[in-house]
């Protein structure tokens, strides 16, 4: 170009090059992108950083739930009847059942009510047998003697160990007066 020779479009030194609207507007252009970008991946990282925060304050919420749950989980009172299907007496019921003699009670008590068992479904009996414990079963002094102590040593409510009665009756009905397959 000093030589005298036309660059180029007939520019006629480094100069014009440099001032030319074409190169002017690129050259803005690429300082615009940049700056763009620039603040686009300040952005992302402004995102990325409360994102990071949303979920540190999610993890607390939830640790904060998880100990709540706990605490009422050690808040419930020990459970007597496992909630299988049919109805069965947690490793507690059992130890209340043996406390009790229930099984020895239920022997005794299913002939009395072998009328209101026989040509019954299994799911009727149960229920039968939970309707009389709560409202028809009157406990002789022996057997109150035995209830209350029970109920008191094992941390449960005295209802919770009449349920046990009545799944060691509904069991020995189950035994005794199924109906016949034909």
């Amino acid at each position: 170009a000093r030589s005298g020779v036309p660059l180029e479009g007939g520019a006629k030194d480094m100069k014009d090059i440099v001032m030319s609207p074409l190169v002017v507007t690129a050259l803005l252009a690429a300082i615009g992108l940049i700056f763009a970008i620039g603040t686009w991946v300040g952005s992302v990282n402004s995102d990325r950083k409360s994102f990071r925060e949303f979920m540190k304050e999610i993890q607390n919420e939830i640790s904060k739930i998880h100990d709540s749950i706990e605490r009422i989980l050690v808040r419930l009172p020990p459970t007597t009847i496992a909630r299988s299907s049919p109805l069965t007496l947690t490793s507690l019921g059992q130890h209340v059942s043996q406390e009790l003699d229930a099984r020895g009670w239920a022997e005794r008590t299913a002939p009395t009510l072998a009328d209101r068992a026989k040509g019954q479904d299994p799911y009727t009996i149960q229920e039968a047998c939970f309707k009389y414990v709560a409202d028809e079963f009157q406990p002789d002094a022996d057997m109150e003697a035995k209830i209350r102590p029970c109920a008191f040593e094992n941390g449960i409510d005295r209802d919770q160990v009449v349920r046990v009665l009545a799944v060691e009756l509904r069991d020995q009905l189950l035994e005794g007066y199924l109906p016949e397959e034909t």
